[in-house]
């Protein structure tokens, strides 16, 4: 049987409450668009810090300006708790910052192209 994956979109109210948004610390902010929580990835737009530029390891987010951004990014997210998260995807009226609230020990940021 084929796994349901839902895409789940930040309501107005979530962006102007900042539900999401993360603080990726040294590598800068994310704003959240949309959740896909069957798969661990949300995407949105980052705002990365200079540092982040310089300090990467991937060529493709390397070659990006400072100037340019925002950037629209994927984050794939591991949590930390495996059992909340389960307790999240089983509720089918959860909403998308139900799931970016979940703790991370882990997340990955790749480019993408606009509204993949």
């Amino acid at each position: 049987m084929e796994e349901q994956v839902r895409i789940i979109e930040f309501t107005e109210d979530e962006k102007l409450r900042g539900w999401n948004s993360v603080d990726l610390n040294d590598w800068g902010d994310f704003y959240g668009e949309y959740i896909v929580p069957e798969q661990r990835k949300v995407f949105g737009y980052w705002y990365p810090t200079e540092w982040a530029l310089q300090e990467t390891d991937d060529s493709e987010l390397k070659q990006l300006s400072f100037d340019d951004q925002p950037f629209y990014v994927s984050i794939s997210y591991m949590p930390l708790c495996e059992n909340e998260e389960e307790e999240v995807l089983q509720d089918p009226n959860a909403t998308a910052s139900d799931f970016l609230s979940l703790a991370w020990c882990d997340w990955i940021l790749a480019l993408q192209r606009e509204q993949e």
